[in-house]
């Protein structure tokens, strides 16, 4: 699925995880930095416990507790039937 941000969409993330442990790299023994698209909701769910102890830097989280994000994430979950991402801002 492509993007219309320019970067590539969640489903092409998920390697960076495989990668790790085809590499016999334990994420529990060694610190892994990266930036917001290495732990997209989607690619977290879908390289499981490789995920656990990844470290990221991200401007956006849509679990931030405020009560404007609570009311932003309702409604667009209400419109799209997901969380919104760090994509959106790209996209808005």
């Amino acid at each position: 699925m492509p993007s219309t941000s320019g970067y590539p969409a969640a489903r092409s993330r998920p390697p960076s995880g495989k990668a790790l442990a085809e590499r016999g790299i334990d994420t529990s023994k060694t610190k892994i930095l990266g930036q917001d698209a290495l732990t997209d909701e989607s690619a977290i769910k879908s390289m499981g416990d490789v995920a656990l102890g990844i470290i990221t830097v991200a401007d956006y989280d849509y679990n931030h507790d405020s009560a404007l994000n609570h009311t932003f994430v309702t409604a667009y979950n209400d419109d799209y039937k997901r969380n919104p991402d760090f994509f959106l801002r790209r996209r808005l």
